[in-house]
């Protein structure tokens, strides 16, 4: 069974049994220290789980589990997310002052470790660290993948040709009015997005649900997903197979992260919040098929 712990904060891992018992022998994890394995709802403290940590089938008490556990008015079991108390935060969130490092530290996790991340995520604090984690990760995405054009279409001919006239046509101009435009764009992009799933998890759930927790769980997924696309930009430049390939990986991973998000988030299950994800795709089709029939 594999450990992730805290240290400073910060999720480390992930450890096997043996390895844990030699952090706890050496003080590195403490009684205080929080710890976290596939199957557990929430981080908990050294403390809380032993002595019977190494026993996998016993991490959780029964105080903890009835904690953390209730039966909403049809008598389905539904998860407790949790509260920002029991949450470290993101590592974009844990800083006053949001560093790059953070960035791509909060990048790594949600991409990698969605499930640890939104287990982490804060659920409160506002609307403006989450918008400036997307809009910093996105204008810093929008640098890369015009450097990264500008330079292979000096170094393959090809790309040059194949980006079009309007690649060549591009200028100064254009780039400050596309980066000055973009945080703009991406901040109300955020919004609309998260606002339209919001409303579509009320539909499917049928109850009030937190706009805020939408909020936060879009524009890190959002941002995190957006940070690769500077590379996949330059692969499909280059192989543009292999490019669309990876791009339609991408577009899956991002509905499952953003599935992972928001079920943790608002303690939903992960069948509904899928169908919640799906709604807009839904209308979006039924619409089509509906004009196309009107036309003929």
């Amino acid at each position: 069974m594999k450990w992730y712990y805290e240290v400073r904060g910060q999720p480390q891992g992930p450890v096997t049994d043996s390895e844990l018992d030699e952090l706890v022998a050496d003080g590195t994890v403490r009684d205080q220290t929080r710890l976290w394995r596939e199957g557990m709802e929430d981080w908990l403290a050294l403390s809380e789980i032993r002595p019977a940590h190494e026993n996998v089938d016993e991490l959780r008490s029964p105080d903890h589990a009835e904690r953390s556990t209730w039966q909403d008015t049809e008598g389905t079991e539904r998860r407790a997310p949790g509260t920002d108390e029991e949450r470290i935060g993101l590592p974009w969130e844990q800083h006053a002052k949001p560093s790059p490092r953070s960035a791509i530290a909060t990048a790594v996790m949600v991409l990698s470790r969605p499930r640890i991340a939104f287990d982490s995520m804060r659920l409160g604090g506002g609307y403006a660290i989450p918008t400036l984690y997307s809009v910093a990760i996105g204008t810093a995405a929008v640098l890369a993948a015009t450097g990264i054009d500008s330079c292979l279409q000096s170094i393959i001919p090809e790309a040059a040709r194949d980006a079009g006239e309007t690649a060549r046509s591009a200028g100064p101009e254009a780039l400050m009015s596309s980066l000055l435009l973009a945080p703009a764009l991406l901040a109300a992009a955020t919004f609309i997005q998260s606002g339209l799933l919001h409303l579509c998890l009320i539909l499917v759930n049928q109850e009030r649900l937190s706009m805020e927790r939408t909020f936060r769980v879009c524009s890190y997924v959002g941002g995190s997903i957006t940070a690769t696309f500077p590379a996949l930009y330059a692969i499909l430049i280059i192989n543009q197979p292999l490019g669309t390939t990876l791009i339609c990986a991408s577009a899956l991973w991002n509905l499952a992260i953003l599935c992972i998000g928001l079920s943790k988030s608002h303690g939903i299950g992960a069948g509904r919040t899928l169908c919640g994800i799906l709604l807009p795709a839904v209308f979006c089709i039924m619409a089509e098929t509906l004009l196309r029939l009107l036309a003929r």
